[in-house]
């Protein structure tokens, strides 16, 4: 029902499901469905909008959107942060051959199953604190993990100019401050990361003279800090094959905070053995998800 005027009804049958409005037995359009006869019954939703999202505690949660009266589409809810059981207590260690991209997956015991394919995986890291002092003439720069903060000084005796950058995830670069200096008055700010991702910082110059003038303490010639500060961080792969119990393949959906090997993780808490959520709705604008068999 989308509005008074625009309402339909939905016939599920074996694997697809036919659109009628108005007492028609023609239907205004036809959809494939993964839903076999037998399991119709199990199925629930909610709806917002032009959207009704499906869940069923066999199949993955999905979406029937109208386009047009004739125009709908049957898909998969696309889901990039979630759902994860609770972080793992075996004592297992995972450890990703990278940070971005598609990578391996190693774990010290057995692990990972076939039905853990296209499911997401949650792998923490502390990330540690990083410190660059020095002339910005050559870029100095540190890793900043989401809602966490870059701090940038300068020091002694200097003239000239520096520029603060923040990398964005298609590579470029941000400026966000220039500083402008006279000899006598040092700089402190502070950037927040409010992306959800890792982003770099750096601090660059063309011009920084750090000449010792008459008067000037050479011991307190100029320079410039810039440091981030160590805390948990949580990247999120999407396991896209499995070697064996202890080797998968990934794509990296949330760039991870190391390389290193970690027993902070979580597995997806929805596959194919532990089933789906069965239970769907809306509260206070967002729309939540219950029930999965496991």
């Amino acid at each position: 029902s989308y509005n008074a005027e625009q309402n339909y009804v939905l016939e599920f049958t074996d694997r697809e499901v036919r659109v009628f409005k108005n007492g028609s037995y023609t239907p205004l359009a036809t959809v494939a469905t993964p839903y076999d006869e037998a399991d119709l019954k199990k199925i629930k939703y909610t709806q917002s909008a032009d959207v009704l999202f499906l869940v069923h505690p066999k199949y993955k949660p999905a979406m029937l959107t109208r386009y047009t009266e004739a125009s709908w589409v049957y898909s998969e809810l696309p889901i990039k942060n979630g759902a994860f059981n609770d972080a793992d207590q075996s004592g297992v260690a995972i450890t990703p051959s990278g940070d971005t991209g598609t990578i391996s997956l190693t774990a010290t015991g057995a692990l990972f199953t076939e039905s853990m394919v296209g499911t997401l995986m949650r792998i923490g890291h502390t990330v540690p604190s990083q410190y660059q002092k020095g002339i910005p003439l050559t870029a100095m720069s540190v890793t900043c993990v989401p809602n966490a903060s870059v701090y940038v000084e300068s020091f002694g005796f200097w003239d000239g100019s520096f520029i603060i950058w923040a990398q964005e995830e298609d590579g470029t670069w941000t400026k966000l401050k220039e500083q402008s200096g006279n000899r006598s008055q040092n700089y402190n700010m502070t950037f927040t990361n409010e992306t959800d991702v890792i982003r770099s910082y750096r601090v660059t110059s063309t011009e920084f003279n750090t000449n010792v003038r008459e008067g000037e303490d050479a011991n307190q010639r100029g320079y410039v800090t810039i440091q981030s500060f160590a805390k948990n961080y949580d990247g999120i792969v999407q396991i896209t094959a499995v070697t064996s119990t202890t080797v998968a393949t990934a794509s990296v959906v949330k760039r991870l905070g190391s390389t290193a090997s970690t027993s902070d993780f979580s597995t997806g808490a929805w596959d194919s053995l532990q089933g789906y959520p069965q239970a769907v709705g809306f509260f206070e604008d967002r729309l939540v998800f219950a029930g999965s068999p496991s």
